[in-house]
């Protein structure tokens, strides 16, 4: 049970491929060919937030929802650009575990590319959210 509370909450681990720790019918049984994998980057300084974390898990389905043979509950949420996962005991109350930033994270310390005036934007994918209703007052943005 701990080994696989210390794998699912590591970056390690992939929805996709959960064996051999987990139940087999955790494996998909179609695969996608080349899917493309999203870096992942643990953020513990997000743990010490487990009260707005929890009020903001409270508007979002998981994206991944699964439950062990002995009753234990593994889930997965997306919040803009965080994944967290959370366990939950049979009968006890959904812990957060981890919480993941999905991509690349400059504010670590990463080097932004340096572009020259010459260069040209080949292509600009923008991304928008839409905030379920109610979320502000909880704390979510």
């Amino acid at each position: 049970r701990i080994r696989r509370k210390e794998h699912f909450f590591s970056a390690e681990f992939k929805v996709d491929k959960a064996a051999p720790l987990f139940p087999a019918d955790w494996i998909p049984c179609v695969e996608l060919a080349e899917a493309p994998t999203e870096e992942l980057r643990p953020r513990p300084e997000y743990l010490a937030e487990q009260g707005l974390l929890a009020a903001c898990l409270q508007s979002v389905a998981p994206s991944f929802d699964r439950c062990t043979e002995d009753a234990v509950r593994f889930r997965v949420y997306r919040l803009g650009s965080l994944e967290v996962r959370t366990v939950q005991e049979e009968g006890g109350e959904e812990e957060i575990g981890a919480v993941l930033s999905i991509g690349g994270d400059v504010a670590q310390g990463q080097a932004v590319p340096h572009l020259e005036s010459a260069d040209a934007v080949a292509k600009v994918t923008e991304f928008v959210e839409r905030a379920p209703a109610g979320t502000e007052e909880a704390g979510c943005r």
